[in-house]
């Protein structure tokens, strides 16, 4: 499901928009619009104060986009595991959302990205990235050893492939 449906939102340089706080939408490799604040140079030409938004969107594009299938709801407890990586500042969350998507497949219920750092303790070029990996089989309930052991795979999944350190 991920890949050609991922959506990225990289900068967008368009002049009307206010550089870095703009994007285009990305899905999978087409343009499918665009979002952000208003150069402030156009708000003032304009008389506007204040920060003003918009966006377009092509919704032609977002409507061929494969829609995920609903999954049967799980009676057994869900568990939540946080992780913290290093990685190079040039990394992409969506790269190591895949990466940890295709190691712990279906029992990886969602994927939460709370916290990304870069400054003291955390090497120039380099970024933290801390996430939630939230767990769930619809079989059974995750024992401790058997979480362990996949977390592990992730860990090393992502060292080997995106050059990622466990931060400790």
């Amino acid at each position: 499901m991920r890949g050609d449906n991922a959506a990225e939102y990289p900068a967008s340089e368009l002049p009307w928009l206010h550089p870095g706080q703009s994007a285009k939408l990305l899905i999978g490799k087409q343009e499918a619009g665009w979002l952000g604040a208003v150069h402030p140079v156009i708000l003032k030409a304009w008389g506007l104060s204040g920060a003003v938004f918009a966006f377009e969107l092509d919704i032609d594009v977002v409507a061929m986009r494969n829609l995920p299938r609903a999954r049967a709801v799980s009676k057994f407890p869900a568990i939540r595991r946080d992780l913290a990586f290093v990685v190079p500042e040039s990394t992409k969350f969506v790269e190591i959302e895949a990466c940890i998507r295709e190691i712990a497949g279906d029992l990886l219920t969602n994927l939460l990205l709370f916290d990304v750092y870069s400054g003291r303790n955390v090497e120039k070029t380099y970024k933290s990235l801390a996430m939630g990996l939230i767990l769930q089989d619809v079989s059974s309930t995750l024992v401790d050893e058997d979480v362990n052991l996949l977390v592990s795979r992730v860990v090393t999944a992502l060292e080997s492939r995106l050059n990622a350190k466990l931060r400790g």
